[in-house]
């Protein structure tokens, strides 16, 4: 294993804004102690650390990939991609989450958890019934025709019984669409227990799921106004 000195004279080549990325993976101690004494030594730290972090993060979100692949879902884009800057899209509603997960970056984590409490305990946005656990929940759909085989998860923020519900469809349309090819045939009765496995599964009053985290902090960068400086205001 390197020592922090050993990591230092690696590090000291990197740039600032590949040092700055670099710190927001995980790092052993002894690197994550070189990055910071290099920054510091760069006159990078304190709330200059945290608008630099704030930038690289954005930067990172921005970046392309090479495939064909949306860079926001992973589905495949197609020969007309929708573009934003160097990132393309397979349809308007990734585009716009992209530019939300930038404009979220700096927001507070614990006003992100608070928003997150509340749509967990409010009303389901599907039923409207108060008093549910609401979360993001998953179901499974197979689609197979001779030569064409697509395997996709979607997800719902809604209560539980509605979740059942969307499940119960998922399973429906991968009964009557999913079996027409090879692949089908073994993927389809997988994906169907996957969806009554879903529906089964008990709801816990449990801390909000990553995926609701995620679905809050959207919601909040979208109340965030336009703004044209170099950093969002929190």
């Amino acid at each position: 294993m390197y020592t922090k000195h050993e990591f230092k004279e690696q590090f000291a080549k990197v740039d600032t804004d590949e040092l700055i990325a670099n710190a927001l993976r995980p790092l052993t101690e002894e690197a994550m102690q070189a990055t910071r004494e290099l920054l510091q030594e760069r006159g990078i730290e304190g709330h200059t650390l945290e608008l630099k972090v704030d930038d690289v993060r954005r930067d990172l979100i921005g970046r392309g990939s090479v495939t064909n692949q949306c860079d926001c879902c992973g589905c495949n884009t197609g020969f007309l991609p929708l573009r934003l800057g160097q990132q393309k899209f397979c349809s308007e509603r990734c585009r716009e989450e992209s530019v939300l997960a930038a404009k979220s970056v700096n927001l507070a984590p614990d006003l992100i958890y608070e928003h997150a409490l509340t749509i967990k305990f409010g009303e389901c946005p599907k039923c409207g019934e108060p008093g549910r656990i609401v979360e993001m929940r998953p179901a499974f759909h197979v689609l197979s025709l001779l030569w064409l085989h697509r395997y996709s998860e979607s997800m719902e923020l809604c209560c539980r019984s509605c979740g059942q519900k969307v499940n119960a469809w998922a399973a429906v349309g991968c009964m009557t669409l999913g079996w027409w090819s090879i692949p089908g045939l073994f993927s389809t009765p997988y994906t169907i227990v996957k969806n009554i496995a879903a529906m089964l599964r008990a709801d816990k009053h449990a801390e909000p799921s990553a995926a609701l985290f995620y679905r809050a902090r959207l919601e909040l960068a979208r109340l965030i106004p336009e703004f044209n400086g170099s950093h969002w205001p929190v």
